[in-house]
Protein backbone atom coordinates (compact mmCIF):
# COMPACT_ATOMS: atom_id res chain seq x y z
CA UNK A 1 0.00 0.00 0.00
CA UNK A 2 2.88 2.45 0.57
CA UNK A 3 4.53 2.05 -2.51
CA UNK A 4 0.88 2.35 -4.24
CA UNK A 5 0.65 5.61 -2.40
CA UNK A 6 4.23 6.49 -3.62
CA UNK A 7 3.50 5.74 -7.13
CA UNK A 8 0.56 7.47 -6.83
CA UNK A 9 1.71 10.94 -5.54
CA UNK A 10 4.73 10.41 -7.56
CA UNK A 11 2.29 10.57 -10.99
CA UNK A 12 0.34 13.85 -9.25
CA UNK A 13 3.31 15.84 -9.41
CA UNK A 14 3.82 14.91 -12.69
CA UNK A 15 0.46 15.74 -13.55
CA UNK A 16 0.85 19.28 -12.39
CA UNK A 17 4.22 19.72 -13.45
CA UNK A 18 4.29 21.86 -16.78
CA UNK A 19 5.89 20.74 -19.77
CA UNK A 20 9.29 21.82 -21.05
CA UNK A 21 7.78 24.14 -23.80
CA UNK A 22 5.83 25.96 -21.26
CA UNK A 23 8.67 26.90 -18.99
CA UNK A 24 10.29 28.29 -21.44
CA UNK A 25 7.60 30.80 -22.28
CA UNK A 26 7.13 31.32 -19.08
CA UNK A 27 11.01 32.15 -18.76
CA UNK A 28 10.80 34.48 -21.80
CA UNK A 29 7.93 36.47 -20.16
CA UNK A 30 9.20 37.12 -16.87
CA UNK A 31 12.19 38.09 -18.84
CA UNK A 32 10.30 40.44 -20.87
CA UNK A 33 10.51 44.05 -19.28
CA UNK A 34 7.42 46.65 -19.19
CA UNK A 35 7.58 49.67 -21.96
CA UNK A 36 5.98 52.98 -19.55
CA UNK A 37 3.78 55.66 -21.72
CA UNK A 38 2.48 58.55 -19.91
CA UNK A 39 2.22 61.48 -18.74
CA UNK A 40 1.87 63.64 -15.49
CA UNK A 41 0.44 67.26 -15.16
CA UNK A 42 2.30 69.15 -12.77
CA UNK A 43 -0.53 71.57 -11.48
CA UNK A 44 -2.79 69.11 -10.85
CA UNK A 45 -0.67 66.63 -9.67
CA UNK A 46 -2.16 63.81 -11.69
CA UNK A 47 -0.63 60.95 -13.39
CA UNK A 48 -1.74 58.63 -16.38
CA UNK A 49 0.54 56.06 -17.75
CA UNK A 50 0.28 52.61 -19.58
CA UNK A 51 2.07 49.53 -19.18
CA UNK A 52 2.84 47.95 -22.91
CA UNK A 53 4.58 44.59 -23.67
CA UNK A 54 5.77 42.76 -20.16
CA UNK A 55 3.88 40.01 -18.75
CA UNK A 56 0.96 39.59 -20.49
CA UNK A 57 -1.27 39.78 -17.98
CA UNK A 58 -0.24 43.64 -17.01
CA UNK A 59 0.52 44.50 -21.18
CA UNK A 60 -1.98 46.33 -21.99
CA UNK A 61 -3.32 48.34 -18.22
CA UNK A 62 -3.94 51.56 -17.80
CA UNK A 63 -3.32 53.49 -14.36
CA UNK A 64 -4.58 56.46 -13.38
CA UNK A 65 -3.42 58.25 -10.38
CA UNK A 66 -2.65 61.48 -7.95
CA UNK A 67 0.14 62.30 -6.34
CA UNK A 68 -0.55 63.40 -2.41
CA UNK A 69 0.82 65.77 -0.40
CA UNK A 70 3.15 63.22 1.48
CA UNK A 71 4.30 61.81 -1.59
CA UNK A 72 2.30 58.86 -1.91
CA UNK A 73 0.86 58.03 -5.24
CA UNK A 74 -2.87 56.52 -5.01
CA UNK A 75 -5.33 55.88 -8.41
CA UNK A 76 -7.04 53.27 -10.24
CA UNK A 77 -5.91 50.39 -12.88
CA UNK A 78 -8.04 49.11 -15.70
CA UNK A 79 -7.25 46.08 -17.94
CA UNK A 80 -10.05 45.19 -20.14
CA UNK A 81 -12.90 44.35 -17.81
CA UNK A 82 -10.79 43.70 -14.67
CA UNK A 83 -10.36 46.98 -12.67
CA UNK A 84 -8.60 47.61 -8.99
CA UNK A 85 -6.76 50.68 -7.18
CA UNK A 86 -2.81 50.68 -6.71
CA UNK A 87 -0.76 52.37 -4.47
CA UNK A 88 2.64 53.29 -4.73
CA UNK A 89 5.56 54.97 -2.47
CA UNK A 90 8.98 56.46 -3.40
CA UNK A 91 11.77 54.23 -2.49
CA UNK A 92 13.74 57.03 -1.08
CA UNK A 93 15.80 59.69 -2.81
CA UNK A 94 19.31 58.35 -1.82
CA UNK A 95 18.14 54.80 -2.72
CA UNK A 96 17.33 56.32 -6.30
CA UNK A 97 20.62 58.89 -6.43
CA UNK A 98 22.63 55.92 -4.99
CA UNK A 99 21.42 53.64 -8.23
CA UNK A 100 22.50 56.60 -11.04
CA UNK A 101 26.05 56.24 -11.82
CA UNK A 102 26.06 58.52 -14.95
CA UNK A 103 29.59 59.12 -16.79
CA UNK A 104 30.80 62.69 -15.85
CA UNK A 105 33.52 64.64 -18.00
CA UNK A 106 37.02 65.15 -16.84
CA UNK A 107 36.98 67.92 -14.47
CA UNK A 108 33.66 67.33 -12.72
CA UNK A 109 32.04 64.82 -10.33
CA UNK A 110 28.84 62.80 -9.86
CA UNK A 111 27.13 63.87 -6.44
CA UNK A 112 24.88 60.80 -5.31
CA UNK A 113 23.42 62.29 -2.36
CA UNK A 114 22.16 65.58 -3.89
CA UNK A 115 21.84 64.18 -7.58
CA UNK A 116 23.80 66.59 -9.68
CA UNK A 117 27.16 67.09 -11.04
CA UNK A 118 29.67 68.94 -8.93
CA UNK A 119 32.39 70.91 -11.12
CA UNK A 120 35.42 72.07 -9.82
CA UNK A 121 36.75 75.66 -11.04
CA UNK A 122 40.26 76.27 -11.28
CA UNK A 123 41.67 78.43 -9.10
CA UNK A 124 43.40 81.27 -11.27
CA UNK A 125 45.34 83.94 -9.31
CA UNK A 126 44.73 86.46 -12.05
CA UNK A 127 43.37 87.09 -15.18
CA UNK A 128 45.93 86.31 -18.06
CA UNK A 129 47.89 89.06 -19.83
CA UNK A 130 49.86 89.17 -23.38
CA UNK A 131 53.19 86.91 -22.75
CA UNK A 132 51.87 84.51 -19.60
CA UNK A 133 52.50 80.60 -20.11
CA UNK A 134 49.15 79.38 -20.16
CA UNK A 135 47.27 75.92 -20.35
CA UNK A 136 44.18 74.34 -20.37
CA UNK A 137 41.93 74.38 -17.53
CA UNK A 138 40.45 70.86 -16.57
CA UNK A 139 37.41 72.24 -17.74
CA UNK A 140 38.19 73.51 -21.13
CA UNK A 141 35.63 71.28 -22.65
CA UNK A 142 32.95 73.20 -21.49
CA UNK A 143 34.43 76.58 -22.75
CA UNK A 144 34.48 75.23 -26.25
CA UNK A 145 38.62 74.24 -25.88
CA UNK A 146 38.44 71.30 -27.45
CA UNK A 147 40.20 70.51 -31.05
CA UNK A 148 41.84 74.02 -31.11
CA UNK A 149 45.98 74.03 -31.22
CA UNK A 150 46.66 73.38 -27.56
CA UNK A 151 46.48 70.16 -25.98
CA UNK A 152 46.16 68.54 -22.70
CA UNK A 153 49.37 69.19 -20.83
CA UNK A 154 50.93 71.83 -23.38
CA UNK A 155 52.03 75.08 -22.32
CA UNK A 156 51.24 77.75 -24.77
CA UNK A 157 52.07 81.99 -24.59
CA UNK A 158 48.85 84.30 -24.62
CA UNK A 159 49.75 86.77 -27.58
CA UNK A 160 46.61 88.74 -27.22
CA UNK A 161 43.30 89.58 -25.40
CA UNK A 162 41.16 91.61 -26.62
CA UNK A 163 38.63 91.64 -24.19
CA UNK A 164 35.81 89.91 -26.37
CA UNK A 165 33.59 87.11 -25.09
CA UNK A 166 36.53 84.67 -26.77
CA UNK A 167 39.60 86.82 -25.66
CA UNK A 168 42.50 85.19 -25.42
CA UNK A 169 44.81 84.27 -28.47
CA UNK A 170 46.99 81.69 -27.53
CA UNK A 171 50.09 80.31 -29.42
CA UNK A 172 50.64 76.67 -29.17
CA UNK A 173 54.35 74.86 -29.09
CA UNK A 174 53.84 74.16 -32.36
CA UNK A 175 53.39 77.54 -33.66
CA UNK A 176 50.02 77.00 -34.36
CA UNK A 177 47.47 79.60 -32.46
CA UNK A 178 43.77 79.93 -31.74
CA UNK A 179 41.08 82.21 -30.36
CA UNK A 180 40.32 80.29 -26.51
CA UNK A 181 37.11 81.58 -24.41
CA UNK A 182 37.74 82.88 -20.49
CA UNK A 183 37.56 79.39 -18.06
CA UNK A 184 39.27 77.33 -21.14
CA UNK A 185 42.85 78.52 -20.30
CA UNK A 186 44.95 79.37 -16.96
CA UNK A 187 47.67 81.10 -16.26
CA UNK A 188 50.69 78.01 -15.50
CA UNK A 189 51.93 78.75 -11.56
CA UNK A 190 55.17 80.65 -11.75
CA UNK A 191 56.17 78.17 -8.88
CA UNK A 192 56.11 75.15 -11.31
CA UNK A 193 57.79 77.25 -14.15
CA UNK A 194 60.91 75.94 -13.96
CA UNK A 195 59.80 72.54 -12.99
CA UNK A 196 62.16 69.92 -15.20
CA UNK A 197 59.95 67.00 -17.18
CA UNK A 198 61.35 64.71 -19.83
CA UNK A 199 59.98 66.85 -22.39
CA UNK A 200 61.15 70.34 -21.30
CA UNK A 201 58.95 73.53 -20.77
CA UNK A 202 56.51 72.29 -23.54
CA UNK A 203 54.73 69.98 -21.38
CA UNK A 204 53.65 70.18 -17.91
CA UNK A 205 54.88 68.14 -15.40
Amino acid sequence: QQQQQQQQQQQQQQDLAPADGEKEVENKDSDRRPRVAGEFFALTRQLNFELRDGEPRWAGSTFQGELAADGTLRGTWRQGDRTGRWLARHIGQRSVNSSLQPHVDEGSKWDAKHCAVKIGLDKSTRRPVAGDKVKLTKLYKFFDGEGLCLKPGEIGKLVEDDRTTVPFLVESPGGGTDWYADGAICVVDPDNENAMTPLGDALEG
